[in-house]
């Protein structure tokens, strides 16, 4: 899928684009600091656009924001989208949704009803071309302008009849602040344990940007400067005070056979990398001096067959 989509971008001459795609996936070798032992690797583009990397980054986001879901006293899931046609369908409609996104944050009855959450965006392609659209998860028991909150023990009509109306009010809301002029439509429902997934996946399908007729340049023109995921309220504290009792959380490291746990990739350049390059050539030379002493006449070949000054 990846090839796919970069022979799309070279198509459109959009090497710009292009080849970061081209790139993610090569193999090199990580050097260690103190000896110079290579270990296989791959790189990564991370670009959201890159059916490979934004898996692994929507996985690394659902890690990251998944206890603080989890935390959530009343979890609502609400999906706003937005008109388009074929038409009028463009990718700066992204920028438009986010700017109606912000004017609903900022209203006083939203405030006052949510206390926090996610939000993402996310963009599919119908037969109207592109449809940006928002997931948001967020800590709120009733949401609603007016209407009141179902009573306890009401019948099954009335609160059907209570939600009908609520989602009305929001969806009209919603339409002032996308300053539209036809109706737009909104789903509000309690969130699932895997609303996480939902909401933190891809930003734009891998499928869609292969099979689209649609030029996907200025799409991913938009994609690379936009901020397509945010947090606020109840969710924003929640991971601030875990970054001040945790600030330094376990990451996972490749310790050399030397007791070295630095590594270095083999393609470095000597001019920004310099200092990276002196740490190691000194260190490696006191590795191999004290080696070098200590060692028996039979190990000679052993300790001079090694290379004092790693390749970078």
């Amino acid at each position: 899928m990846r090839e796919r989509v970069v022979a799309r971008l070279n198509a459109e001459r959009r090497q710009d684009l292009s080849s970061a795609l081209e790139a993610c996936g090569e193999g090199f070798e990580m050097l260690c600091v103190g000896c110079g032992t290579g270990r296989p690797a791959q790189k990564q583009c991370l670009k959201r656009w890159c059916p490979v990397c934004a898996r692994r980054m929507a996985a690394d986001r659902v890690e990251v924001y998944q206890s603080a879901i989890d935390s959530m006293q009343w979890p609502m899931m609400v999906t706003l989208t937005m008109p388009h046609t074929a038409e009028s369908s463009c990718p700066s409609d992204v920028r438009a949704l986010r700017r109606a996104l912000g004017r609903l944050r900022r209203l006083r009855w939203f405030r006052l009803k949510v206390a926090g959450g996610i939000t993402s965006i996310e963009i599919t392609c119908g037969d109207n071309g592109w449809h940006p659209h928002a997931h948001l998860v967020i800590d709120c028991r009733w949401l609603a302008v007016q209407v009141p909150s179902p009573p306890y023990g009401c019948t099954k009509r009335e609160l059907q009849r209570l939600c009908k109306a609520a989602r009305a009010e929001v969806g009209e809301q919603w339409r002032l602040c996308l300053r539209a002029d036809q109706r737009v439509q909104v789903a509000i429902s309690r969130a699932r344990p895997e609303a996480a997934r939902e909401v933190l996946k891809y930003s734009v399908k891998a499928q869609d940007l292969v099979e689209t007729r649609l030029p996907l340049g200025p799409l991913l023109d938009i994609l690379r400067v936009s901020r397509l995921m945010s947090a606020w309220g109840s969710v924003r504290r929640y991971r601030l005070d875990r970054a001040e009792t945790d600030p330094e959380p376990d990451m996972p490291s490749v310790t050399c056979s030397c007791g070295c746990n630095s590594w270095v990739p083999d393609f470095v350049d000597r001019r920004q990398d310099s200092w990276r390059i002196e740490k190691a050539r000194n260190a490696a030379r006191r590795h191999y001096s004290t080696r070098a002493r200590v060692a028996r006449p039979t190990d000679t070949a052993s300790v001079h067959g090694v290379c004092f000054e790693p390749p970078y």
